[in-house]
């Protein structure tokens, strides 16, 4: 199933983000969607290179957004987080 959003999700479960791989594979949908499934995206192409640079930030704020979110769970805090 394709992703719809690359954004992170919190549930009665908990936080769940998207991996590196997904968030590429749904830039790279949505870069054929408007060029064309004939593009060329591949690691050695312009395009490619910036949908990776694209997908390591997006990829990176997630990651960020479940430290902050466990940083107010008791049984994942760590440091500061946890003696507050």
């Amino acid at each position: 199933m394709p992703l719809t959003s690359i954004a992170p999700v919190i549930s009665s479960t908990g936080i769940s983000v998207p991996t590196y791989a997904q968030v590429l594979a749904y830039f790279t949908s949505q870069f054929q969607a408007i060029y064309g499934s004939d593009v060329y995206l591949g690691n050695d192409s312009q395009d490619g290179q910036w949908l990776g640079v694209l997908s390591k930030a997006v990829n990176d704020a997630n990651n960020v957004s479940v430290s902050v979110y466990n940083a107010f769970n008791p049984s994942t805090a760590q440091g500061n987080s946890l003696s507050s």
